[in-house]
């Protein structure tokens, strides 16, 4: 699967804009707002659940004025928007004489309190700090952030997350790496989750997670152009792709259409999907989020690489 290149309309790639919260990049393809790890790393506002780094804030391809991903968050209780990257689950520190809420260490972001059966009420108690420097490399803009989280009750870390801009390309790169410098083994899941502007709606979009089984389009069992219906009360609020029904190499996710336009997002791993998770909310909003195995002994390390494509050309199966 292919998607090409982008037209080159805007002016030359220029440097990074920096302000008190974002980096603002424009490498003639795109021009992209993201979060600044070491300047949003002690702000609660930006919540206890998403990776500072790489967090895109916004995204727009040349000529438009509308975000492919969703710039306000889509629930009030905590920061959901933009293109994000979250470890999941939290490692467990201590049980609350409640019996309700558990301490917490959530991977990337700090120590937080969470409750047992809703995971998505949650609380930052302590956010650890970023470190992160930009360089330009010939024709690209390299973010390089670090997290180093101390020890809790044996678990500790350093992670380290490059995201690499090229001028003139509709590709983002990820390079993450984790390295566990303490005493007990890390087993969680690294998976990205977009946050799709559907501003017009959600029955123009369309979605691609790759299965084994056929679908929807006859003749197409790999990797079906699943349309929103004409209802969209019929397409599920979530569902998801379990490994077992993934094809042996198809490590992408797809999506397009957010607003009218013949828009296209391509979502990758270098490493094998053991997930892949579809969510959309009732109008405007939807995901598609591809999970990936993190399990790092003591002492040893792990590194793994996300690819972000988005185009204004068409969605193309080659």
């Amino acid at each position: 699967m292919v998607l090409n290149g982008c037209g080159l309309h805007f002016a030359s790639a220029s440097e990074v804009e920096q302000t008190d919260s974002t980096f603002q990049i424009d490498n003639g393809c795109f021009k992209v707002v993201m979060l600044r790890p070491d300047k949003t790393d002690q702000n609660p506002a930006y919540g206890w659940r998403f990776i500072r780094a790489g967090w895109i804030k916004e995204l727009y391809l040349q000529g438009d004025e509308v975000s492919v991903f969703r710039p306000h968050t889509v629930f009030p209780k905590h920061p959901t928007f933009g293109y994000t990257h979250e470890m999941v689950p939290a490692l467990d520190l201590e049980l609350y004489e409640d019996g309700v809420n558990a301490k917490r260490l959530n991977i990337g972001v700090g120590i937080i309190k969470q409750d047992l059966k809703r995971r998505f009420k949650a609380e930052p108690l302590t956010l650890f700090p970023w470190k992160t420097q930009v360089t330009k490399k010939a024709n690209q803009t390299v973010i390089s952030s670090e997290q180093v989280s101390g020890n809790h009750d044996g678990y500790a870390y350093k992670l380290v997350i490059k995201t690499i801009i090229t001028d003139q390309s509709p590709v983002i790169e990820y390079e993450q790496t984790i390295q566990n410098t303490g005493t007990r083994e890390i087993s969680v899941s690294a998976y990205v989750h977009p946050f799709f502007n559907a501003v017009n709606g959600l029955d123009d979009c369309w979605y691609v997670l790759p299965q084994l089984t056929q679908t929807r389009v006859a003749g197409e069992p790999l990797a079906n152009l699943l349309p929103f219906s004409a209802s969209t009360a019929n397409t599920p609020g979530t569902f998801e792709r379990t490994q077992a029904e993934i094809p042996h190499g198809e490590n992408w996710v797809a999506a397009g259409n957010f607003f009218g336009q013949n828009n296209s997002v391509r979502i990758s791993s270098d490493q094998s999907l053991i997930k892949m998770l579809f969510w959309r909310t009732k109008t405007d909003c939807f995901a598609v989020e591809p999970f990936v195995k993190v399990h790092v002994l003591p002492g040893k390390s792990q590194s793994w690489k996300w690819s972000l494509v988005v185009t204004k050309n068409t969605f193309s199966k080659k």
